[in-house]
Parts: C-alpha cells; sequence; structure tokens
C-alpha cells in the first residue's frame, strides 16, 4: 500500500421537487485532471446543477497484506488467535501495524519513511 494524492469532487444540485429547498450532493474521488474536468462537464449539463467544489486528498492505494511472511495469516476480522492490525497516525497521514502471533514479527504498511513523524 501507498498513499496517492487525488481529488474528491462535490457536485451538488436541487432536489428534484422544485417546491423542496434540499440539494443532493455526491461525491467522487478522480486520480487526474482530465476526469475532473469531465465530472463536472457532465454535472454542469443537468437542468438542477448548482455548484461543485474539489478538494485535494490523499488516500491509501493498495491492497492490504493479508498473511505474514512466515505464512500466519493476520487478523481481519477479530479472530483472536492470529495477528493483530493496528492504525498508527502519522504526519503522512498513517501506517497499518501487523503484528503476527505465530512469530511476533511487526509489519509496518505503508513502510515508514524518513519524514514521517508519528
Amino acid at each position: 500500500m501507498e498513499w496517492v494524492r487525488c481529488w474528491r469532487v462535490t457536485v451538488e444540485f436541487r432536489d428534484e421537487l422544485m417546491s423542496s429547498p434540499r440539494t443532493r450532493r455526491y461525491q467522487r474521488e478522480v486520480s487526474t485532471a482530465e476526469e475532473i474536468r469531465a465530472l463536472i462537464d457532465r454535472a454542469r449539463k443537468h437542468p438542477h446543477f448548482i455548484r461543485h467544489t474539489e478538494e485535494s486528498v490523499r488516500v491509501l492505494d493498495g491492497k492490504e497484506p493479508t498473511d505474514c511472511p512466515c505464512g500466519a495469516q493476520y487478523n481481519m476480522i477479530g479472530d483472536p488467535g492470529r495477528g493483530v492490525r493496528r492504525w498508527r497516525p502519522c504526519t503522512c497521514g498513517g501506517h497499518f501495524v501487523y503484528t503476527c502471533q505465530a512469530c511476533r514479527l511487526v509489519v509496518v504498511d505503508p513502510s515508514v519513511l524518513f519524514d514521517c513523524h508519528g
């Protein structure tokens, strides 16, 4: 896994019932400027479009490890006989810390980098 930057686009529409003051919001995460442009262009064609916002966010990308290098499975659903998964906050966004119950090996994912402080 690794932290990647993407954009969270929020599009807001008036409710279909014109008498209602409510709005509907839809959020989607996209990774390129072209995807942002296509999403906004499509939304602007809708007759009830009000506005959009976009913000840069970081998200974890990739598959979470399921097995320790020794072959034992990590605890993903609360089974106390398997490895334990914890979350460690950090300036980069955070890390999963896996502790194998079989061999006691500790694996941190994504890897801790030189600029991580947590």
